[in-house]
């Protein structure tokens, strides 16, 4: 696997389909191989239950069928396919291996709910899991995810994944030609316990936002077709989503802060269960 795949996730789900579908579509744009994966595996039985025979071959069996079928709606909706597309079936534990197929790819993507063959719940849990466990880019998609979106909106606070995020924000603005928002939330007033909120804090958050982007320059990475800094005060988590209407994308960092422990912790778990568009998200391992 390289940085130039794609690897998505699929079990056969409307939500994995769309996710299917944006993974598709991305590909296309950035000129990326896709990997379609479909991960089976045996019912769990509990050792009280009574022992019932397990056709292993027509599990994986149907599991071929469920890739197969959904590859090939998947691109007859898109009306054209990526350079390269690979189907794999693997038996095993869908996070695990889909994070593994992910580790060296430009990204991840699964979808945010689905159920699989033998009913337990797949694409729903497995994105949390992907999001907690995946070494590279994670993107979850909705059901409801636009295909095509006005902007591409990032959060940062300074931190390493923060930085690891605009990186590949600025990135994925200049492929699809979309501006870039960046967006430094704050909190109002001295709510917090214990956290001094200096009335510069506004004028701090556009430093820091300019001090990213020079960074991430730095690195070598492109500048989006506009970029519009913001520094606000509010609730980090209610303010990226409301930025995330009528997105293209939304990326944050996985981990909290070092230098304001409150932004960016749980605001990536809210975004990923709740934003409007694809949401990714981003480890500072992206730059090493």
């Amino acid at each position: 696997m390289s940085r130039h795949c794609i690897v998505v996730g699929t079990d056969g789900s409307d939500a994995s389909g769309r996710a299917l579908d944006w993974a598709i579509a991305e590909a296309k744009v950035v000129g990326a191989d896709l990997e379609v994966v479909h991960v089976w595996s045996t019912p769990a039985i509990a050792p009280e239950a009574i022992p019932v025979p397990v056709d292993r071959a027509e599990i994986e069996a149907h599991g071929k069928f469920v890739l197969e079928a959904a590859l090939h709606d998947a691109l007859d909706r898109a009306g054209a396919a990526p350079s390269r597309v690979d189907s794999v079936l693997v038996e095993g534990d869908a996070a695990h291996v889909l994070c593994e197929r992910g580790r060296e790819a430009r990204q991840l993507v699964v979808g945010r709910q689905g159920h699989g063959f033998v009913g337990r719940a797949f694409l729903g849990s497995v994105a949390d899991q992907c999001v907690h466990l995946g070494a590279g880019p994670v993107t979850v998609v909705p059901s409801e995810a636009p295909a095509y979106g006005a902007r591409v909106v990032v959060g940062v606070d300074g931190s390493a994944d923060a930085q690891a995020a605009l990186t590949f924000a600025m990135a994925s603005a200049s492929e699809r030609h979309l501006p870039l928002t960046i967006m430094f939330v704050y909190p109002v007033g001295s709510s917090l316990p214990g956290v001094a909120v200096p009335a510069e804090m506004g004028d701090y958050g556009r430093t820091l936002i300019d001090d990213m982007i020079d960074r991430a320059r730095a690195d070598q990475a492109p500048l989006p077709p506009a970029i519009e800094p913001l520094a606000v005060a509010g609730n980090a988590a209610a303010a990226l989503l409301e930025a995330a209407n009528g997105a293209h994308q939304l990326i944050v960092g996985a981990g909290r802060s070092d230098v304001v422990h409150w932004l960016l912790g749980s605001v990536s778990r809210r975004c990923v269960h709740h934003a409007p568009c694809a949401v990714t998200v981003v480890r500072a391992e992206l730059l090493r």
